[in-house]
């Protein structure tokens, strides 16, 4: 049985500090474009492209709101934009991590899916998401700015 208390870095061998790559949640990428309260705290990590690497369900979720919300033409808008970072797809590896994230920390399947994306590529996560919240290697700007 595993040691609940083992940190991320500890089980997954993980250092965020390694790769200096990041990934912002969809809700990070849906507060920039629509220039939100965090706008100028995400545009920073958006703009690094170079050390930007954006999971697949993270274009899903924004894609599909920005065609619900503001139509086609803003959806393939910003789609183009993200695609200019590097495209994660789920891998056997990540789904593996996602399964034992979403029942070690109760994180749905998206969320987890997610988290373990990121953490498969050493990158830190930014987000408004409470779910996340003292999570190793999340950066919440919601939490930072209560």
């Amino acid at each position: 049985m595993k040691n609940a208390d083992v940190s991320a870095k500890e089980k997954y061998n993980m250092d965020v500090t390694k790769s200096g790559m990041h990934v912002v949640d969809s809700c990070g990428w849906i507060n920039y474009f629509e220039n939100g309260r965090f706008a100028d705290d995400f545009e920073s990590i958006l703009l690094d492209i170079e050390h930007l690497i954006v999971p697949t369900i993270i274009f899903y979720e924004v894609f599909k709101y920005f065609m619900r919300e503001h139509g086609n033409d803003s959806a393939f808008e910003v789609g183009f934009a993200m695609k200019e970072a590097e495209l994660v797809p789920v891998s056997h590896v990540i789904a593996f991590q996602a399964a034992d994230l979403s029942l070690e920390h109760r994180l749905g399947m998206g969320d987890a899916l997610i988290l373990a994306s990121a953490r498969a590529y050493y990158a830190k996560f930014y987000t408004l998401d409470a779910d996340f919240d003292g999570l190793d290697g999340v950066v919440n700007f919601l939490a930072l700015a209560s």
